[in-house]
């Protein structure tokens, strides 16, 4: 059974080159990175960054808007969890921050990481009949441990969603500081057709 729109002398392997894809399968190829907007462009919408599937953004520093002392970040962003399990859709965006709050963000991670460990520890093991203190304090340490470390691994995270995906690669992303978003937005004036 063939399709009209297809050529009569079409293969499933082209002859000349057994890599090449077929003209059978060049419908199926993703048009996201073939019609996609190029890496250096976005537009501000509001609360919201559009961009393609791929952007790097000015090397100004997310939250103090300074241009000195900068680290980029590569973050992968999509939708919440719920939305994921529907639709699995990610762009990937190049941003940059000051090194000084790269540090307190990856001391948070640390914190977080050894509040957890130690939370854990506390938890299983049979702490209060080795050293002699009441049967509650240890399990209460440990949600203790367990409540530091989840707000030190929360805040670890870059708030970044996907919102809303458009064909052809555009993607609308929400979880900048309104103020960055203003910065860039009054510094550039590109288009992309």
């Amino acid at each position: 059974m063939t399709d009209a729109n297809e050529p009569a002398n079409a293969k499933a392997t082209d002859s000349n080159n057994p890599f090449a894809v077929s003209s059978l399968f060049q419908k199926t190829l993703s048009e996201d990175h073939l019609v996609a907007p190029p890496p250096s462009w976005f537009r501000v919408e509001g609360n919201l960054l559009v961009c393609g599937p791929q952007v790097v953004l000015p090397a100004i520093c997310i939250h103090w808007l300074l241009d000195e002392d900068l680290k980029p970040v590569r973050v992968r962003v999509g939708y919440s969890f719920m939305k994921l399990v529907v639709e699995a859709r990610f762009c990937e965006i190049t941003f940059f921050e000051s090194r000084r709050i790269r540090k307190g963000r990856l001391l948070l991670r640390w914190m977080g990481s050894i509040m957890l460990i130690v939370g854990t520890i506390l938890f299983f093991l049979p702490v209060s009949s080795v050293v002699g203190m009441p049967v509650g304090l240890p399990k209460m340490v440990s949600m203790l441990c367990f409540l530091v470390s989840a707000f030190g691994l929360r805040f670890d995270r870059t708030p970044f969603t996907l919102t809303r995906y458009e064909p052809h690669g555009m993607y609308y992303v929400k979880g900048f500081p309104k103020h960055f978003l203003e910065h860039i937005a009054s510094s550039q004036s590109t288009s992309f057709d």
